[in-house]
């Protein structure tokens, strides 16, 4: 490994000791996915104004550059910076941003290509290093040269997005364009969106194995570490307020799920909680191996029924007609009954939802509830078993729940096969996979929900709003579980080096 590449914190080490020697130090930070003409002359032009040159890179789970980027992982992003002679040191940034890299490394010069200059910043990322950097004394500067980008370059002459993308990609570029995408995306934020479903706790429990039990045929695991992420319709809930919807949910919580939600539901979410005698919560309890593949499930707590159903229902007949957008969440553990079912469509202005089939609803659990829905969101087999039809062709299929629905747009998602969409008179469509890097598809359809919903209901059509949510979910499906809620820079980003 070339030697001008450190662990990070020998390179703020290094960094610190030459500031203590009087020495001008200039930072760079990016992806530097493909290194090209543009960045070396922003590089050597940051080197001839300070005395050394340190260079960040940012590690691969943080790079947000579209789907299935980074194209070359850090190690090698790392080699190609350190051969160049005008970079002193690289190290590679585990994290989105380079906000406590600048404060502690406190360099002079916090140093971006010219393009950022007038550039919007779409993610915030900018404003805030611009303020760390100011804060420990030093000061941000762009330089100039030629600006190429690696995603457009990516894109049009080494695409990593699935076959089958492009002509998609070509007609959003046509219409509404990446200009009308983004316009979308900040009307989001006029948006009033009412969340109704069950709050799920999903668990991650990771472990080592240790080989077989004494006594036992069965294989022992040492627990190693545990994550807890609010799922269910909160994870929707904190996917729109992330992205400027404002957000009510209406929900159940047992005594578990409280304190988790209280410390993982964006502040910005009204959340209406309603009493639920006896309810302890639902978790959803996965065990792992040391690879991070699933062994198998544990379903822990009871349904989360409302104590006074009547009640519940009377309060949202009253409210939801104030929303936009209604979404049922239903993950059929109980608390959307026949009578929601049954009053929430007509009560909503614009109703979307789902209805999950899961192990312990399997059979019984069905879309057809429903009398009616503008969007709706399944997967294949939620499609299959709620109209009985394990072999009908799926296009049949899908005309026969939208006219069951009256339905404006029906979504059926297919794993890595992307969805199939049928939407009015228009002939059905296949919208690709944007990633085929999955870390984990818990959560996944639930952005694809939030957010072509929530697209639909500031107007876009049908392509544009499901891009919006595909887009969601590619970004939901690179994190474990809903450990990272989707947010407007990260979604507006992600659109941008797909569409430019």
């Amino acid at each position: 490994m070339n030697p001008k590449i450190l662990e990070l914190d020998a390179f703020i080490h290094r960094g610190t000791a030459l500031r203590a020697q009087g020495r001008i130090l200039g930072l760079c930070h990016g992806v530097f996915d493909l290194l090209h003409p543009g960045h070396v002359a922003h590089l050597q032009e940051a080197a001839a104004q300070v005395d050394h040159l340190f260079v960040t890179l940012t590690d691969d789970p943080y790079v947000d550059k579209g789907p299935d980027r980074p194209a070359f992982p850090a190690d090698l992003r790392a080699e190609q910076l350190a051969a160049l002679a005008c970079v002193d040191a690289v190290a590679v940034n585990p994290a989105a941003t380079a906000v406590d890299l600048i404060a502690r490394l406190r360099p002079h010069l916090f140093i971006k290509g010219g393009e950022f200059r007038e550039g919007e910043d779409v993610t915030g990322h900018l404003q805030r290093e611009r303020e760390a950097v100011e804060a420990c004394g030093g000061r941000i500067h762009f330089t100039g040269g030629p600006v190429f980008s690696s995603s457009a370059l990516l894109n049009r002459h080494l695409p990593t997005h699935p076959p089958g993308l492009e002509p998609w990609l070509e007609a959003l570029r046509e219409a509404p364009g990446l200009d009308g995408l983004l316009a979308a995306l900040e009307d989001l934020a006029g948006l009033r969106v009412l969340v109704v479903g069950e709050t799920i706790i999903d668990e991650y429990r990771h472990c080592s194995p240790l080989g077989q039990a004494g006594k036992s045929a069965l294989v022992a695991m040492r627990e190693e570490r545990v994550e807890r992420h609010a799922g269910g319709a909160c994870a929707l809930a904190n996917h729109l307020a992330g992205c400027g919807v404002a957000t009510t949910l209406a929900t159940v919580l047992g005594e578990e799920a409280e304190t988790l939600v209280a410390a993982q539901l964006n502040s910005a979410v009204e959340c209406v909680t309603w009493p639920a005698a006896g309810h302890r919560g639902i978790s959803k309890r996965r065990y792992l191996d040391a690879a991070g593949h699933k062994l198998f499930e544990v379903y822990v707590g009871n349904e989360a029924r409302a104590a006074d159903p009547d009640g519940f229902a009377a309060w949202l007949e009253g409210e939801a007609p104030g929303f936009d957008l209604v979404v049922a969440a239903d993950f059929g553990h109980g608390l959307i009954g026949p009578r929601l079912a049954r009053g929430l469509p007509r009560w909503a202005r614009l109703f979307a939802a789902t209805a999950q089939v899961n192990a312990g609803n399997r059979g019984y659990h069905f879309i057809t509830r429903y009398p009616r829905a503008d969007f709706v969101a399944l997967n294949e087999a939620e499609l299959r078993l709620a109209l009985r039809e394990p072999e009908v062709p799926l296009d049949e299929l899908m005309r026969t729940l939208t006219r069951h629905l009256d339905c404006r747009c029906l979504a059926v998602t297919r794993g890595a096969k992307g969805l199939h969409f049928l939407s009015g008179d228009a002939a059905p469509g296949d919208l690709p996979a944007l990633t085929r890097r999955a870390s984990d598809p818990v959560g996944a359809g639930d952005a694809l929900l939030a957010l072509s919903a929530a697209g639909f209901a500031v107007g876009l059509d049908a392509l544009p709003a499901l891009f919006m949510g595909a887009a969601a979910a590619a970004l939901a499906v690179q994190e474990t579980g809903n450990r990272r809620p989707v947010d407007k820079g990260r979604l507006a980003k992600y659109l941008t080096s797909l569409l430019k």
